[in-house]
């Protein structure tokens, strides 16, 4: 049986037409809800990790300047 609609029927539905669609739904979501239910998905596997990077070398310490030399000594200025 199939639904009774106002507008294909042409007149208001009867009590007993309402709940003969009451009664059909009723059955369409009973057959829906009957079957087996479905499996699960598979749980997926966790992602690799990383491996650390290597630590930078250490650098060579600059090589410090040369010590400036000493100036000279200069003349002493002559008296006027």
């Amino acid at each position: 049986m199939a639904l009774v609609k106002r507008i294909s029927k042409g007149s208001p539905l009867t009590a007993q037409e309402l709940d003969d669609n009451f009664d059909f739904l009723q059955s369409q979501i009973q057959v829906g809800t009957s079957g087996t239910s479905g499996t699960s998905g598979k749980d997926g596997t966790q992602g690799v990790s990383g491996s650390s990077g290597s630590s930078g070398k250490d650098g060579t310490q600059g090589v410090s300047g040369s010590s400036g030399s000493s100036g000279k000594d200069g003349t002493s200025g002559t008296s006027g």
